[in-house]
């Protein structure tokens, strides 16, 4: 009897070891599914919100007399250094996705892929925002410095890189263009990449007989009022030797593949909500073509657009949607089409060595370094320890 009730107790205390050691598994493997479902929602959250492109080695930002100013590099050496100067109601940040280094920066679609395109074209890439922070962010201190101070800001970023030498491209859009097109006045510029503004013809002539560097104009002919500015400097440079490309925008329709193509937070099932409410809202035909400018028309199709984004953003000048749909209209706006061809061609000498778009596109097909041919690309985190200081 005595032995049976030993033997019971050690079954007894065997089970409840056993049933305890099962109960900690299933905990041990409800905590790894709960911590892989959790890594996965982060990982799935920062795909769509962050987006880190392999070309660069992340975002840095900080200030420089007295502006802000947001850079990434190359992975490779740089070929080159291009400024980004931004329109009205933007910032440099526009150009990097939003991420723990730049809280603020938004990663809007064109702005991103010009990004690409320069750090994918082994430019350094810095961005300036104008002073203006609290009103238009426009670049109003072209009146008072004539952009003086921005030159400043770019030798001293340049020599901190240890860059001093490479060749220094200017790109910008709208009052951002102006200030693209007006650096070569104070510094040593090797081409210049403005879109949707001209300016008036005498920023173009140099001092001490400086031949203006090899120029591109991206512009709108809808906007006609800006399109005979354009011309007129385009002639004007012409006349005195420089090369110049010129690449005319025009509207095109708000389509699924549109969408998504160019945003990364908008996947296929979005786009098609996006352009039925569109469609639904009476700004979009049919065939996908605007029936009236969208930035006016906001209030009619905003409001059928956002139940189907979630919680995308449709503030003016901060939105996916708005920007391409806006895009889609071409009166001004920032685009990206031919950005790769385009920095080709400057970093080729312009006319001197390529005779126009197509010529460039083929280059630079020649190179390995076209980044997009018609195909979206896929974004990656990756890692930035093959990244180098270039001293």
């Amino acid at each position: 009897m005595l032995e049976y009730e030993i033997k019971r107790t050690f079954l007894k205390g065997r089970l409840l070891q056993i049933v305890a050691a099962v109960a900690a598994v299933i905990i041990f493997f409800i905590s790894v599914s709960h911590f892989q479902t959790g890594s996965k929602n982060k990982a799935t959250h920062k795909s769509n919100n962050i987006y880190l492109e392999e070309y660069g080695c992340g975002v840095h930002v900080e200030r420089i007399r007295g502006q802000d100013v947001v850079w990434e590099l190359p992975r490779q050496k740089p070929r080159g250094v291009i400024m980004f100067a931004h329109g009205c109601h933007h910032a440099a940040g526009d150009l990097w996705p939003p991420s723990p280094q730049c809280q603020t920066c938004l990663g809007l679609p064109e702005e991103r892929r010009l990004r690409i395109a320069a750090l994918h074209r082994r430019l350094a890439l810095i961005g300036i925002s104008s002073l203006d922070r609290v009103g238009k962010r426009c670049w109003a201190e072209l009146r008072k410095d004539g952009g003086r101070n921005v030159a400043n800001i770019l030798r001293e970023w340049i020599e901190r890189q240890g860059l001093r030498g490479v060749p220094l491209y200017t790109m910008g859009a709208s009052s951002g263009g102006q200030l693209a097109l007006t650096l070569p006045r104070h510094m040593r510029v090797a081409g210049v990449y403005a879109q949707v503004r001209g300016v008036e013809n005498t920023v173009l002539q140099l001092p001490k007989g400086r031949m203006f560097p090899p120029t591109v104009f991206v512009h709108m002919p809808r906007d006609e009022d800006n399109a005979a500015i354009i011309r007129g400097n385009i002639e004007t440079l012409k006349n005195t030797g420089t090369p110049v490309l010129e690449l005319k925008i025009h509207p095109r329709p708000v389509t699924v593949e549109f969408l998504t193509e160019r945003s990364p937070l908008i996947d296929e099932t979005m786009a098609e909500g996006i352009v039925n409410a569109l469609k639904k809202s009476g700004i979009v035909a049919e065939n996908g073509s605007l029936t009236e400018p969208p930035r006016p028309a906001t209030e009619k199709w905003a409001p059928l657009v956002q139940p189907v984004i979630g919680d995308l953003s449709l503030t003016l000048d901060e939105s996916h949607v708005g920007e391409l749909v806006n895009l889609a209209w071409a009166k001004h706006e920032l685009v990206s089409d031919e950005a790769e061809a385009i920095m080709t061609w400057l970093q080729h000498g312009g006319g001197r060595e390529l005779d126009g778009i197509e010529d460039a596109r083929r280059k630079a097909e020649q190179e390995g370094e076209v980044v997009w041919n018609n195909k979206k690309v896929k974004d990656s985190s990756g890692s930035y320890t093959s990244c180098q200081k270039y001293k």
